[in-house]
């Protein structure tokens, strides 16, 4: 399936094709919605998602991109499934799709019917991506956003040495957002380029006044502190834990603190 949007530039230098697998608007996809908002205008962007796609980020995406391929991107970390009738499912239904074989030959057709000269895959956990850029001899980055391997929060489905291994062969660069997702590629003395994710500053630009609306809300004074902390609760690395007992020193120190 097919979304297009008509509203380019005519002259493109650079096409670039983004691999996003997963469903709901997570980091990676406000990360990716930042780097495609902040791209020169010869740089014509196209995105496969897996399906279904939040309507909510497409909506965000608006003119930015210039299509939206919406096929299966299967993951490679191992299947956190317990019960057996379930994990049964959802080995069949997996190779029912193709494994990651079709799901490859597609995005080869993508890669190719659409002229596209980098594909960049925005998480650890789907390597289809790499897999047609390298049978398409195009130029493959591998965005790392996510602790990967064994004993972390994504251990994978293949032996973590020959998962980074792989990685590196079939990609021109792996950019890790923090060190601590750079960890399982230091660890194998594989290269990796370190670049934080960015912020839109246009967001921040009315945060003084949300910042009254919300302490009016909570019947605060104006010049108390809130602090707080977004993500997801299965996320343990996350470490909500660590900011709740924090937060209580904070409290003690400073009671105008919430």
């Amino acid at each position: 399936m097919i979304q297009e949007n008509q509203a380019r530039p005519t002259r493109i230098n650079i096409r670039v094709l983004y691999v996003q697998p997963g469903v709901g608007i997570g980091g990676s996809k406000l990360s990716l919605y930042g780097i495609v908002s902040h791209h020169p205008d010869d740089i014509a962007c196209q995105i496969a998602f897996t399906k279904p796609v939040d309507k909510m980020f497409s909506d965000m995406l608006g003119s930015k991109i210039e299509k939206i391929h919406i096929l299966h991107l299967p993951m490679w970390n191992k299947a956190d499934i317990k019960n057996l009738i379930k994990k049964t499912y959802w080995i069949i239904s997996g190779a029912k799709r193709g494994g990651w074989i079709i799901p490859t030959l597609k995005l080869c057709a993508i890669i190719l019917q659409n002229h596209i000269d980098i594909v960049h895959t925005n998480n650890a956990m789907c390597p289809v991506g790499a897999f047609a850029a390298w049978l398409c001899r195009r130029p493959h980055i591998w965005h790392i956003r996510e602790p990967i391997g064994e004993g972390s929060s994504y251990p994978l489905a293949i032996e973590d040495s020959r998962v980074v291994w792989l990685m590196n062969r079939l990609s021109a660069v792996i950019v890790c957002n923090s060190h601590f997702t750079a960890g399982i590629f230091n660890r194998f003395n594989i290269p990796t380029e370190i670049i934080s994710n960015g912020l839109i500053m246009d967001d921040f630009f009315e945060c003084g006044k949300r910042g009254v609306e919300l302490r009016r809300a909570k019947t605060l004074p104006e010049k108390n502190w809130i602090v707080g902390m977004v993500g997801v609760l299965r996320a343990n690395w996350k470490k909500h834990a660590l900011f709740l007992e924090a937060m209580a020193l904070v409290q003690d120190e400073l009671p105008t603190c919430h």
